[in-house]
């Protein structure tokens, strides 16, 4: 067993000897960045180790990109095509603060259209009954029908926008915008349905996109002064490949 230790992170976590400093970086939940999915292509998973003792405890493979002589005399590797063989220090800087930083187009051309919401209430004077296409599913205290609100969800291979919607006239009351989380491991569409296509890839991509929708959910919740248990309703909307990984809320089963 060996040690790998994320120096800017503050992280240890220790692994088996063999494994890439990729896969323990995933492991510890550290973001690394591989839009090519641990292939050697796009360099984006440049990592520096800067003592001698952690240089001797790695092994590295023959990537297709090249990292300059001046560069890798520096201690800079692919954690992609680099093993472990005992303790190491990795130094690198996580893209995640200043990806959230980005300011992503989240409007455009909107057009009438009817409001249909699945969900509705009525309130008896005591209590507010909700339904869900004309069927009884709860009942809340007091009078809460001012209180009926949706989501609308984009979720693009780059980028992720949420809008809070007031139900009842169809008003945007608050937006959110973020980068796609599994951009970081896979960059485009073929790539993400092949690090997708075994077991462990497709629950990373789902815990990744769920974790940030679940937070961009609250963001815009606080911005407009909603409660999250009124949200009643979410709309998805992206390509094939983008609403699988988005909506596959069992991923174990997969492979049975």
């Amino acid at each position: 067993m060996a040690l790998v230790h994320f120096v800017r992170q503050n992280c240890t976590i220790e692994v088996e000897n063999g494994i890439t400093l990729l896969k323990a970086a995933q492991l510890a939940k550290v973001v690394v960045e591989s839009p090519c999915n641990g292939m050697g292509t796009c360099g984006k998973c440049r990592v520096r180790l800067p003592d001698a003792e952690s240089r001797a405890n790695i092994r590295q493979e023959t990537a297709h990109h090249k990292i300059s002589e001046q560069d890798h005399a520096a201690g800079w590797v692919l954690a992609c095509q680099t093993t472990v063989w005992g303790d190491v220090r990795v130094e690198f800087e996580s893209t995640t603060a200043k990806n959230k930083t980005l300011k992503i187009l989240d409007e455009g051309k909107s057009f009438s259209y009817g409001l249909r919401p699945v969900y509705s209430k009525r309130y008896d004077g005591t209590l507010t009954h909700v339904f869900c296409n004309g069927e009884e599913v709860g009942t809340e205290e007091g009078d809460t029908t001012a209180q009926q609100y949706g989501l609308s969800i984009d979720i693009g291979t780059t980028t992720v926008v949420t809008a809070l919607v007031d139900l009842r006239d169809g008003k945007e009351l608050a937006s959110v915008s973020s980068l796609n989380p599994q951009s970081l491991h896979a960059q485009d569409v073929l790539t993400r349905i092949h690090f997708a296509s075994k077991p462990e890839g497709l629950k990373q991509m789902y815990d990744g996109i769920t974790q940030e929708l679940n937070r961009m959910i609250a963001d815009a919740a606080q911005k407009a002064g909603v409660e999250t248990r009124y949200i009643y309703e979410a709309v998805y909307s992206g390509n094939t490949a983008m609403i699988h990984l988005a909506t596959n809320v069992n991923p174990e089963s997969l492979g049975r």
